[in-house]
């Protein structure tokens, strides 16, 4: 079947688009759910469930093409009798969702990863974050005696400021052809305050900008009831 051709979001300097928004944006209402446990190559997983956690507007921003990080983060703990609980294990696995206007694609990137993978839509990228198996500890080291529970935290991130000068360096330049993406760092050459790569934003008014913008961290978490580790099964693959 041959692909639906799509029309390239319009880039804009982010400068302006962060003044553009409106600041009655509001955060997604989103859930985040442990669907299931259980144990896969020796590794006790789970099965994470991320739903409705990006609404139009944080949609439209990407497609602007203002970058965006999931981040789920699995923590398994020990109950303990008359005493705080005790973390055992503690796993962060992050995606950048982005796009590429080189490709004309969304992108989707996993931490270690460089190119990531290709989307036409984002509704189609976004169905590859809906369900996540997630490795959460050995198997092998947790002991049938002890009660564990397993939480899960999604945090759905806007870029940061070294982000947004990299990027509104790239964007500006691509408008009036003066410098390319794969162009060094203006900060290795000396060049942060140049016009166009955003080196004139503090910190302090660019997290005012993000906030006001409506595009402050959005966190949704999860947890399991307590569970012993011989009751859990093996996962099934699918």
């Amino acid at each position: 079947m041959k692909a639906a051709s799509i029309s390239p979001p319009r880039l804009v300097p982010l400068g302006v688009f962060l003044f553009g928004i409106s600041a009655a944006h509001a955060a997604a209402d989103g859930s985040l759910t442990i669907e299931e446990l259980g144990v896969r190559r020796g590794q006790l997983c789970a099965v994470l469930r991320l739903q409705d956690a990006f609404d139009a507007e944080r949609r439209r921003s990407i497609e602007r093409g203002l970058p965006i990080t999931v981040r789920f983060t699995t923590e398994i703990w020990r109950e303990r009798r008359r005493w705080w609980d005790q973390q055992v294990d503690s796993r962060v696995r992050s995606y950048r969702v982005r796009w590429d206007p080189g490709e004309r694609l969304f992108r989707l990137v996993a931490t270690g990863r460089r190119r990531g993978e290709m989307f036409e839509s984002l509704d189609a990228l976004f169905q590859e974050l809906t369900r996540l198996v997630v490795e959460v500890h050995p198997r092998w080291e947790l002991e049938n005696h002890h009660r564990y529970y397993v939480t899960a935290e999604a945090a759905i991130r806007p870029l940061t400021l070294e982000e947004f000068r990299e990027l509104d360096g790239w964007i500006s330049g691509r408008i009036r052809g003066d410098r390319a993406p794969s162009d060094p760092d203006p900060a290795a050459t000396g060049d942060e305050g140049a016009e166009g790569d955003g080196g004139g934003i503090p910190e302090t008014v660019f997290r005012f900008l993000v906030k006001w913008a409506g595009f402050g961290d959005t966190i949704l978490d999860a947890r399991t009831p307590p569970f012993h580790a011989d009751a859990l099964r093996e996962l099934p693959n699918r």
